[in-house]
């Protein structure tokens, strides 16, 4: 628990790291767990409907959070969808190439190739977040790959 209240905890890390604490505490599997904070959410939002166990499950969910000095609606909208981003991703926040904001626009990117190609240039170059958002506007404006991509012809 107290490794997920350091300040230097890196996305990924803090999401498995809560994961880990609720699987603990609450006795569940971690998509027992995502399914229920989601439905949580869901509630809150009355998307459907209350029930007891849900309620119980929630009232406990709520209180572990503030435990941790986190809210269960931030962790779920923020922290939680990053376990969902591409491997590669997820590899590359996990070892510190890469920060959480600049993963989430490479993310945008459907094409594979294109994805592949584009994280690798990001991290190689490391290129600012406002330049990943532009090359990403001309990509997907384009549907090519943006004018980095092009090869650059030298002189002979």
């Amino acid at each position: 628990m107290e490794n997920l209240t350091r300040e230097d905890l890196n996305p990924t890390k803090e999401a498995d790291g809560t994961l880990q604490f609720l699987e603990m505490e609450l006795g569940l599997e971690r998509s027992q767990v995502t399914s229920m904070l989601y439905r949580i959410e869901n509630e809150k939002k009355e998307k459907i409907t209350h029930n007891v166990m849900g309620n119980e499950i929630g009232l406990k969910i709520e209180a572990l959070f503030e435990g941790l000095g986190q809210s269960w609606s931030s962790f779920t909208a923020n922290r939680l969808p990053i376990l969902n981003l591409r491997e590669e991703i997820l590899a590359a926040l996990r070892q510190g190439k890469l920060a959480y904001t600049k993963a989430k626009a490479i993310a945008q990117i459907k094409d594979d190739q294109q994805h592949q190609q584009f994280l690798k240039e990001a991290i190689e170059q490391k290129l600012f977040l406002s330049q990943i958002r532009k090359q990403i506007q001309e990509l997907q404006a384009g549907n090519t790959l943006p004018t980095s991509y092009k090869p650059k012809l030298t002189r002979l």
